[in-house]
């Protein structure tokens, strides 16, 4: 079962605003590198629980985006916010706005050449602290009020954990697969294909590029039913599974061969 049907998923208010495809994928990727840079300043990922709250702040923002063209807020300002959002929503780490504001003003010194509405970056004075503090606020109003305060998003992450303690491989090492499944569950976030897929299935997908990416066999479940059906072992269920997870894993080759482009 999709979460979207296909068309409103296609029919973002990006696309609405005259983005290509291809524009979007570039940009959605962009927004990606950009939460990433930030969680290296931020350090949250030395955190247990980061996984979980990186794959929310995500969540919340392609949720924001779909409904908001890219031309209509500043990605920077508001993939902080969706980060600050996700961590104070969890009661995860530090969530304090001035520490994801110093993070910010760090990211943009670095860059040399980041622009927030008119305002260069180009120093950490309380005045700057105290503009990036209230934009990050603002932006965090602005995304609760377009995603209708629904913060009850379950992410792959959870789906994950279950099958770590449940899985086993008939060839292989199952650490190895592991970690680079949680690799590729970090990377399908790419796109806004959380906005379409259910989170078990982009589980599945992580795990089944990871086993084909190291030729690692995984081992049918002990009832006898393929490992794939994990999460629900209805036959017609099952059946579904498979073709969703082909049909997601051609969708980011697609999204990597454009970004290669």
């Amino acid at each position: 079962m999709k979460l979207l049907i296909y068309e409103d998923w296609k029919n973002s208010a990006s696309s609405r605003d005259n983005f290509t495809f291809q524009q979007e994928v570039k940009i959605q990727s962009e927004c990606y590198q950009i939460a990433r840079d930030f969680e290296i300043l931020l350090k949250n990922s030395e955190q247990g629980t980061f996984n979980q709250y990186f794959q929310k702040a995500l969540s919340i923002f392609h949720r924001f985006a779909h409904q908001v063209s890219y031309k209509k807020f500043n990605r920077h300002i508001y993939m902080a916010a969706c980060l600050f959002l996700s961590a104070k929503d969890n009661d995860m780490f530090d969530w304090s706005v001035k520490r994801y504001a110093s993070a910010f003003i760090s990211y943009c010194i670095s860059k040399k050449a980041v622009d927030i509405d008119g305002l260069k970056i180009e120093n950490d004075d309380q005045n700057t602290y105290k503009i990036i503090q209230e934009k990050i606020i603002d932006a965090e109003s602005h995304i609760l009020q377009m995603i209708g305060y629904d913060l009850h998003i379950i992410v792959p992450q959870l789906y994950f954990q279950e099958a770590k303690t449940k899985l086993v491989v008939a060839q292989g090492d199952i650490q190895q697969l592991f970690e680079f499944a949680q690799k590729f569950l970090s990377d399908l976030f790419l796109n806004n294909a959380c906005l379409y897929y259910e989170p078990k299935i982009i589980t599945l997908c992580a795990i089944t590029m990871a086993s084909k990416l190291l030729k690692i066999t995984i081992a049918d479940l002990s009832n006898g039913e393929p490992w794939h059906s994990i999460f629900d072992q209805n036959l017609e269920a099952n059946v579904q599974t498979q073709k969703e997870i082909l049909e997601m894993t051609n969708y980011f080759d697609q999204c990597i061969q454009i970004l290669k482009s």
